[in-house]
């Protein structure tokens, strides 16, 4: 069976070996320099771009169709322009104090200042309004400019322009001047106006004139000579001085071309027209080389990292990281438009052997071109490549080939995912299903093999099935006669001795490629858990991401001469040195973030990269370069105010929020990169963003001094840090001064607080010794001799009347009388219920002074008193009763009456009310005047001067009216005493 597959596909071989060489293409076809493209599609703001210039910090500026715009490398920036201008900006040129000057195609002259735009008036009153167009040189004496009219300088110190040479001929005006070269070395200008030029000195002085063969040319002053290259479809180049060089083949390979730009890039000289950008020798008088022949280029500029950045009128931005990267494109030598390749060997005689997802299989020269060909015809991946040295065969996944010179010999058949074998020719073979062992010689086979299944496989005599489930790859150790595979559930390892699976503590391990270094360790790359060192059965160390790795999920790996590795992972190529086992991002450098590498082969000085469509190849030294990111504050804003930060800054704390703007250039990273910064004085720990956030923000910053520390981070090597120091301003009230203000505020407060309250309890306890003065003056006047002796004189007049059971009443209540004041004399209040009592006892008294049934009183109580459990102020009610009895009722004739009444006024206040049908006060006024010298009663205006007294400590005052009652003749008819008493209060 296998001799009848041989002979059916080596009868193929006539077809591959016309694919082989049906077509043929120069290796410069092949293979142009790797580059990337930026469209809208990455925030271009225009496929459209004149001119381009980059500052030694990396940025770059580009004169577009819609304006000015930076590129940092992460974000395109507008610049503002000018309001009433066209946009379309070109020809950007630096001046000694680092500003950009353009112009655009309306005869506008701009220069960018503070982040704008600026046109100048003065400027354009001169060279403008219908003089034609003009070329500029800015110069450190100032900005030159050449008109039809002639030679001007604007100097940007003194804001002044001179015309420092004035035109005039005997040809017709021209209407636009071509160019305004500036020699160096002889510190010259070369105006040119058409066809005439004139050679200036930096004063406008003219040292000679010259004439060219034709007009509408682009000029450029190259190594001693102005240059000059028609911009027509029919070239015509020449020089000034002239040369004897034959330029021809220059002008054959550029008849079909539109000049847009001359170019010095390192020292070589390039021009940018609409085929593309050419590379020129004036020494051998040709074009070197020629990139980008489809599009139409208009300017390239080189960075300081040495990306080269290409624009053109179409198709936007273009940047080639490095020339020695080249770009191989296979597509025009096979049928099918993209070619993805999946697997790379280097053969002995060092050519590369490529597959394809298709099934293609390409053999390339050592330097990456296009050698050969051929199809397996299975239109399926080619999955590995392995060289069989035993028949110098190349073994991939269906099959076998061989080739020698011309001859391409091709055997197909299924082998598997991965092959290897043994000393004794027997084989590993992984396949979707299965690990296998397969042998056609059953004496080779180790014992222990035998104890495994066996099964019918290919042409195999002998196959065991070592493993169930997808098998990925397989190795075997021929130092220690160890079989190793890896399948979908884990990595196996077999001998003579032992068997059993390798894991990473209590996970298993899913193999992706096997390698052996040069000290006998397998390296051991895996779909998750990075790349894994191995000695025998057991783990010795594991590079992961965490570590450094660009990822955990590895593609390839491949060691040097000196058993350093390079690692493949699905983000990018690694460096591990032997050493010190410290990891190198290699694809960092070379500007390949988000593209794809399938697998990769180290050859030599050289590294290939399979990727979609094809091959990138480049010198390894390039990987290895370091580049120093750069890193800048652009600027420093409060609440939309910028600050100056490179100096001390001072913010009052209403301004406390800051925001810093950051740019850090690392094009070759594409946006890959980090900001780390702190802020001392707030936070010492370091803090990390991603490059896309340029922005720090700092919300209410409490006042003190802070030094702001940042710095920028590409492939573990960092920028040198910036320092940006500022104080936020205390308020007012955290100021010292304030403090002490403060503390002294407190300190008087405090003092007039404490005497404020000393005075208060001094003037209370002056109130309450007057109230207490008070008591005892209302005692006095209820215990009067007076009242003593009336009462006394009564009851003996009982006693001789024979009375003596009416007497023995009135004595006790005289008894209870005294007692009771005596009691009330000691408190401040008392129950109402006993106040009432008391009242009635001295009223009783007091009636013993008038005819029987001439005097009458009575006392009423609101029922929703309760008074037993309400507490009025004591000895207060009494004397306006005794007023009532001595001073208005005792003077009257005929009936004599009294009512006091206690009624509920509002919420915890009680009202009294005592109402006498006495002569009113006016009467008794003029008694008690026609009485001097005798008894004084407690007048109202004592009364009153107690109840003020008692306001004076209560929470709700003692209310009292007097009123004078009248009869309908107005005649004096009593008097009517309202009071009005809280009686829950405290009146301590």
């Amino acid at each position: 069976m296998a001799n009848e597959n041989t002979l059916k596909k080596i009868s193929q071989t006539t077809l591959w070996i016309f694919l082989l060489f049906g077509v043929v293409f120069t290796t410069l076809q092949a293979q142009v320099p790797f580059s990337r493209t930026f469209s809208f599609l990455d925030g271009l703001p225009s496929q459209t771009i004149y001119h381009l210039h980059t500052e030694p910090n990396g940025l770059l500026y580009l004169g577009t169709e819609s304006g000015l715009f930076t590129f940092d490398g992460v974000r395109f920036t507008p610049i503002a322009n000018p309001s009433g201008v066209t946009r379309p900006i070109t020809d950007l040129k630096k001046d000694k104090l680092g500003r950009i000057w353009a112009r655009n195609f309306s005869g506008q002259l701009f220069c960018l200042i503070d982040d704008t735009l600026q046109t100048f008036p003065m400027i354009q009153n001169n060279i403008g309004k219908g003089r034609g167009s003009f070329e500029f040189y800015v110069h450190p004496n100032g900005v030159y400019i050449g008109t039809p009219s002639g030679l001007f300088r604007y100097d940007f110190e003194t804001d002044t322009l001179f015309h420092l040479f004035e035109l005039t001929t005997e040809r017709e005006t021209p209407t636009h001047t071509e160019g305004l070269i500036f020699d160096p070395d002889k510190k010259v200008f070369h105006l040119i106006n058409g066809l005439d030029a004139y050679i200036l000195d930096e004063s406008g002085n003219l040292l000679k004139e010259y004439t060219w063969e034709g007009l509408n040319k682009r000029h450029f002053f190259f190594e001693g000579k102005v240059l000059s290259l028609s911009k027509t479809k029919q070239p015509l180049f020449e020089t000034y001085p002239k040369t004897n060089c034959d330029f021809g083949k220059i002008e054959s390979k550029l008849k079909r071309s539109i000049i847009s730009y001359w170019m010095e890039l390192d020292g070589e000289l390039w021009i940018s027209t609409s085929t593309g950008l050419h590379q020129l020798s004036l020494s051998s008088c040709d074009i070197v080389q020629r990139y980008f022949s489809n599009y139409r280029i208009s300017h390239a500029v080189r960075d300081n990292k040495g990306n080269i950045w290409i624009a053109s009128l179409d198709n936007g931005l273009f940047v080639v990281p490095h020339l020695e990267m080249l770009y191989h494109n296979f597509s025009g030598y096979s049928d099918k438009e993209n070619i993805v390749f999946t697997a790379i060997l280097v053969a002995p005689n060092k050519d590369i052997v490529a597959g394809t997802t298709d099934g293609d299989i390409f053999i390339l020269n050592p330097d990456g071109s296009y050698k050969s060909h051929f199809a397996s015809g299975t239109r399926l991946p080619i999955e590995f490549l392995k060289y069989d040295d035993r028949n110098n065969k190349v073994i991939f996944n269906y099959g076998t080939f061989s080739y020698d010179r011309d001859e391409i010999a091709i055997e197909l058949s299924y082998i598997g995912k991965h092959l290897s074998w043994d000393e004794y020719d027997n084989n590993l073979i992984s396949t979707s299903a299965f690990s296998l062992f397969t042998s056609n010689t059953l004496s080779t086979i180790p014992d222990f093999i035998k104890e495994y299944p066996k099964i019918t496989y290919e042409h195999f005599e002998h196959t065991y099935v070592l493993a169930e489930g997808r098998s990925r790859v397989n190795f075997y150790d021929a130092a220690t006669k160890t079989y190793y595979l890896s399948t979908d559930g884990g990595f196996y390892f077999f001998n003579s001795s032992k068997k059993g699976e390798i894991r990473l503590t209590d996970k298993p391990i899913v193999v992706t490629t096997i390698v052996k270094n040069t000290d006998g360790l397998l390296w051991v790359g895996t779909a998750n858990h990075g790349v894994m060192v191995i000695k025998g059965d057991s783990l010795v160390e594991v590079f992961h991401q965490n570590g450094g790795l660009s990822g955990n999920l590895i593609k390839g790996l491949q060691h040097d001469a000196e058993g350093n590795f390079y690692v493949l992972t699905d983000k990018g190529l690694d460096f591990i040195t032997k050493k010190t086992g410290s990891i190198w991002n290699i694809t960092q450098n070379l500007g390949l973030r988000g593209v794809e590498i399938n697998n990769f082969v180290v050859s030599g000085d050289d590294i290939l990269l399979g990727v979609q469509s094809g091959i990138i190849s480049l010198p390894t030294h390039i990987g290895f370069e370091t580049i120093i990111p750069t890193l800048e504050i652009v600027e420093m804003e409060s609440k939309g105010k910028r600050l100056d930060w490179r100096n001390a800054v001072r913010i009052p704390y209403k301004q406390s929020e800051l925001t810093f703007r950051l740019r850090s250039v690392n094009h070759k990273s594409l946006g890959e990169y980090t900001y780390e910064y702190r802020l001392l004085g707030f936070q010492d720990e370091w803090q990390t963003q991603k490059a896309q956030n340029d922005l720090l923000k700092f919300i209410s910053l409490p006042s003190g001094d802070y030094i702001l520390e940042v710095k920028s981070c590409v492939n573990g090597i960092y920028s040198p840090t910036r320092q940006v120091r500022f104080t936020i301003i205390p308020p007012f009230w955290q100021t010292t001064l304030f403090v002490i203000f403060v503390a002294i505020t407190f300190l008087l407060v405090v003092y007039l607080s404490a005497k404020f309250i000393i005075q208060k309890l001094r003037q209370r306890e002056d109130l309450r010794v007057k109230l207490a003065l008070s008591q005892i003056t209302a005692l006095r006047a209820q215990m009067s001799p007076h009242f003593i002796f009336n009462v006394l004189n009564t009851i003996q007049g009982m006693i001789y009347g024979g009375q003596k059971s009416e007497a023995s009443d009135l004595l006790g209540k005289f008894s209870e009388l005294m007692r009771n004041t005596l009691d009330f004399s000691g408190k401040k209040t008392t129950i109402l219920s006993r106040e009432i009592e008391h009242l009635q006892n001295y009223i009783e008294l007091e009636k013993q002074r008038f005819e029987e049934d001439e005097f009458t009183f009575k006392i009423q109580i609101d029922k929703i008193l309760e008074t037993e459990r309400i507490e009025v102020p004591s000895m207060i009610l009494q004397p306006f009763i005794e007023n009532a009895i001595k001073h208005g009722l005792l003077h009257k004739s005929g009936l004599k009456s009294l009512s006091i009444s206690f009624q509920h006024f509002e919420k915890n206040t009680l009202m009294v009310e005592i109402d006498d049908n006495g002569v009113g006060r006016e009467a008794a006024t003029l008694i008690r005047q026609k009485r001097q010298g005798k008894h004084k009663s407690f007048a109202t205006s004592s009364i009153q001067q107690r109840i003020e007294l008692m306001n004076q400590l209560m929470e709700k005052p003692i209310r009292l009216q007097v009123i004078d009652k009248k009869d309908n003749a107005g005649n004096p008819a009593g008097t009517k005493i309202l009071i009005v008493i809280p009686y829950e209060s405290d009146y301590s």
